[in-house]
């Protein structure tokens, strides 16, 4: 009987060395198509983590609310005399107010707060006209220590006309460095093109989340920063400086931290943790596909040694 087998499996293999060829390519394929995925992972992992390292990407940030709390209206009327809740219109109402309430929040944080280094993060948005397409920008203050900006190419702003922009977003529009663009009727020289550690999503293209072709970030000099004619936002980036609970911290101290709506740590933010979640899609992908091949090369195989058994 095992001798019959085997001449039967001999046989098979003779009458369908064709079908049985394409299975073993089928295998060979799903291996490849797997190593390639894998290389590719590999590639934007070996790229990203030095830069997220150099960087100093946040660990964590801490939200603010965009309003004053009942305590920080009390304890800071005398000198204010509040005539809005709203940090934003507080903002251009009184800038030096508004960095009281800041400062007041930071140090409430930095001062309780064990086992982390906090920086502020802050930005301004608008929209603007560009072709004959409305376009939105967020220009981000330059960070100190924490969340550390990077020239991909050129150079960094230096005076109040100058801005860098998002590769990504210059090469959609054909824009080079030493290009003009007009932002709120002032027109700015691109003078680089920039990263950030907490926004990749213009890294990786991810259309569904940032859309390069109607959004950018951008960095401008200090001074540009400040004139820059639209409210300014706020909150806290975070560094791990040992292994804490920061979300434990910070949401069982409501009574002091009354002012925080949300910690996100960094795996979990969509802005700044995607290409973390691009790199667990990829290799997932890639096991996927690879695995999906080679089961249609099993049922095959399993089929012909079916008929050949019968």
């Amino acid at each position: 009987e095992l001798m019959m087998f085997k001449k039967h499996v001999i046989k098979t293999f003779k009458n369908q060395w064709l079908k049985l060829s394409l299975v073993g390519f089928i295998i060979i394929l799903s291996s490849f198509l797997y190593m390639i995925i894998g290389a590719s992972v590999n590639a934007i992992h070996e790229g990203a983590e030095p830069f997220l390292q150099r960087t100093n990407q946040e660990d964590f940030s801490i939200e603010l609310t965009p309003y004053l709390t009942e305590n920080e209206f009390i304890e800071f009327y005398a000198t204010c005399q509040f005539e809005t809740f709203f940090l934003d219109e507080l903002y251009r109402q009184n800038q030096a107010c508004y960095d009281l309430i800041i400062d007041y929040r930071f140090n409430q944080l930095n001062d309780n707060l064990t086992g982390v280094e906090l920086e502020l993060r802050q930005y301004k948005e608008t929209h603007f006209d560009f072709g004959d397409n409305r376009h939105k920008i967020r220009i981000l203050k330059d960070a100190e220590r924490i969340n550390l900006s990077e020239i991909e190419q050129g150079r960094r702003p230096i005076a109040s006309n100058e801005i860098a922009l998002t590769r990504n977003y210059a090469n959609n529009h054909g824009l080079s460095i030493g290009d003009s663009i007009t932002i709120l009727e002032k027109t700015y020289e691109i003078v680089g093109f920039v990263l950030f550690p907490d926004y990749n999503l213009p890294v990786i293209e991810h259309m569904l989340l940032f859309d390069s072709i109607y959004q950018s970030l951008g960095l401008l000099s200090d001074e540009g920063f400040e004139q820059f004619n639209r409210p300014l936002n706020t909150y806290i980036a975070g560094v791990f400086l040992e292994t804490v609970d920061i979300e434990e911290q910070v949401h069982h101290s409501d009574q002091t931290f009354p002012f925080v709506t949300i910690v996100m740590l960094t795996e979990n933010n969509v802005r700044s943790g995607a290409i973390y979640a691009e790199l667990e899609g990829g290799q997932a992908t890639g096991l996927f596909l690879s695995g999906f091949i080679a089961l249609i090369g099993i049922i095959i195989i399993t089929i012909i040694i079916v008929k050949t058994i019968e």
